[in-house]
């Protein structure tokens, strides 16, 4: 029964995963929005920023804290796999943010290939895991979906009307059914994590996350925003996903989950602020 209950989990954050990657996909084809020369710098400092900086902060902040290895492990999750499918924060009421939709288009690619590299030379006691099954993994559950949606959003552009918002009402089923089954089935770890800082450590890298994006995101405001919440908002799911499979040590599921919810509470509350 146990085992069962596991599987089920694993399939219900696989299918989140699935689901929110096609949905980004589609819309980037779509959109046919290409890569511009103007824009080539600013993607770049965003990629540096996500696959260099973010990590090397998450070291920092385990060290500092002195965080034990099952959290440890879920705060470098966090960090090696950014740019969280979000829909609705690309689509806005004015049209499609394209910056925004083309770096966490890149970036849900790239992580692939990256994510399993950085996880393999990181130094944290507990990541263990082979890369290239890692690799795999996300290669199935992220870039598949996200080549698939780009297809059928440019030659079927009137199939995202109709799937968008089945889509996104599957990964939010999804998502509260993991989020109940995460909280009922480790509430233990939930206490043992109050003397951890490990929740602080979260909030650090959100925030030193969110600053900076606005640095590094050049002259407009517009390009530092989106540079701030796609660098604050890390990809939980596919993390949790990975913990699911690979990574079963005290804490990091929950941390992961937690720390998740934490980033996407963050993130709305940043995108407020530097709205105005």
């Amino acid at each position: 029964m146990t085992n069962l209950v596991a599987a089920s989990s694993l399939a219900i954050t696989g299918l989140a995963v699935i689901c929110s990657c096609t949905n980004i996909g589609m819309v980037m084809g779509r959109e046919r929005t290409g890569f511009g020369r103007a824009n080539i710098s600013w993607m770049a400092r965003g990629i540096v920023l996500n696959i260099v900086l973010m990590p090397l902060l998450a070291l920092g902040l385990i060290w500092t804290f002195d965080l034990d290895a099952g959290l440890s492990v879920g705060l470098v999750l966090l960090s090696t796999l950014p740019a969280f499918p979000l829909i609705k924060r690309i689509m806005r009421g004015r049209g499609v943010d394209k910056d925004g939709l083309e770096l966490t288009f890149v970036m849900l690619g790239l992580s692939v290939i990256s994510a399993p590299m950085i996880i393999w030379l990181s130094p944290v006691e507990g990541l263990d895991a082979n890369p290239i099954d890692i690799m795999l993994t996300l290669s199935l559950f992220q870039l598949l979906p996200l080549l698939i949606g780009y297809a059928l959003g440019r030659n079927r552009p009137e199939l995202f009307d109709r799937l968008e918002d089945v889509l996104t009402l599957l990964v939010l089923i999804s998502t509260s059914l993991i989020v109940l089954y995460v909280i009922i089935s480790r509430y233990q770890d939930i206490g043992q994590m109050g003397g951890t800082h490990a929740l602080l450590a979260v909030i650090l890298l959100v925030l030193m996350g969110a600053i900076l994006g606005w640095l590094l995101g050049g002259p407009m405001h517009e390009g530092r925003r989106t540079l701030a919440l796609n660098t604050s908002l890390r990809n939980f799911m596919s993390s949790l996903l990975l913990a699911f499979t690979f990574f079963t040590g005290a804490g990091t599921e929950i941390l992961v989950l937690l720390g998740g919810l934490f980033m996407l509470a963050l993130g709305i509350l940043v995108e407020r602020i530097l709205s105005y």
